[in-house]
This record gives C-alpha cells, structure tokens and sequence, in this order.
C-alpha cells in the first residue's frame, strides 16, 4: 500500500483512525494512571467523566466520516451518545467552578469585576 498513490478519501479515513487509536491510547494511559494514584473517590469520578469525553468525541468524529451502508442511523445514534454526554460534563464543570463559592462564602464563582459606565 503506498500512501502517495491513495486517494483524498482513504488517506483521510487512514488519518482520522491512526488519531481515533492514539486518543484511545493515551486515554487508557491517563486512565490507569489517574485510577491509581488519585485517592479522593468523589473527584476521582468527576475527574474519570472528563477524562472519557476525548474518546467518545474521537469515536463519533471518526463514525462520521465512515460511509458505509446503515452508518447514518449509527451516526446519529452515537452523535446524540456525544451531545448527552457534552451536557453531563458540561454541568460537572459548572458544579465545580461553584466549589469556590463555598470556600469563600460568596454567591460567585469569580471575584466581581469593576464595571466602566460611560454614560455616568
């Protein structure tokens, strides 16, 4: 197989899968690694959740681009795995931008910021 002589479609999809396999490897790496030494249980499944969204975004990108018969309901399928998933780790990151506020006693995540008012 000689990568010059393929076409724009078989080196995309030969690119996309070597990037979907190396987001795998170094998931499984940081995985282990952080199951291993990370002692706090609470944000240790916090921190496990972000950790898998990099794979499932690689999956369901790399799903994409495979055009094979039936792959569209399998697409969608995964696509809307991503968007629930997107939301779950979207409200743990706002959860735990609200940890501050506890510890400072305010009702803000971040300190108020002054204001500039040009019509005063």
């Amino acid at each position: 197989m000689d990568i010059m002589q393929m076409d724009r479609r078989t080196s995309t999809l030969l690119g996309a899968g070597f990037c979907t396999m190396l987001t795998m490897h170094f998931t499984v790496q940081l995985l282990s690694q952080h199951l291993f030494y990370w002692k706090n249980a609470k944000e240790k499944k916090a921190i496990i959740i972000i950790i898998l969204m990099a794979p499932i975004y690689a999956i369901d990108a790399f799903a994409g681009l495979v055009d094979i018969e039936g792959s569209k309901i399998y697409f969608i399928f995964l696509d809307s795995i991503k968007e629930c998933y997107e939301g779950l780790v979207g409200s743990l990151i706002h959860s735990t931008s609200c940890k501050p506020c506890v510890y400072t006693h305010t009702d803000r995540p971040f300190p108020k910021q002054n204001s500039f008012n040009p019509r005063k």
